[in-house]
């Protein structure tokens, strides 16, 4: 059964593409979008507020030139975490240091730190709903 819609924020084209192919093997997603800076991100959700519809997952990398994902926290947290408190916000990025790792998740509803690349293994736990 399709149910969760995802979007992936992801600046690296090659990774993005990976990540899609990944994505398209799944059979509970049922759609995804990908945003390749921050700035985007919000752009597409405010038309997802608008529009009613709001992503189940957001797979969020942290380094990206426009705006980092720390940035996009900052805002999600402001303008869309009250109306939408169920959407699952996983952090997937490959340089991770310890001051990033902990500043994002000190946003409480980020909901885990996964390494790149994603598998199906990693994706699995993160689409089952016990998982992160």
């Amino acid at each position: 059964m399709k149910s969760k819609t995802v979007l992936m924020i992801e600046d690296d084209l090659i990774t993005s593409q990976l990540n899609q192919l990944l994505l398209d093997e799944w059979e509970s997603v049922k759609s995804y979008t990908t945003e390749r800076d921050g700035l985007t991100a919000i752009m597409y959700l405010e038309k997802c507020h608008s529009k009613g519809g709001f992503p189940d997952l957001i797979l969020l990398d942290l380094n990206m030139v426009v705006m980092s994902g720390l940035e996009f926290l900052e805002h999600y947290g402001k303008n869309y975490l009250d109306q939408h408190p169920d959407t699952k916000i996983i952090i997937l990025s490959n340089r991770v240091n310890d001051t990033d790792k902990q500043q994002a998740l000190a946003y409480g509803f980020v909901k885990g730190l996964i390494n790149k690349p994603l598998t199906n293994d990693k994706l699995q736990a993160v689409l089952n709903p016990e998982g992160y």
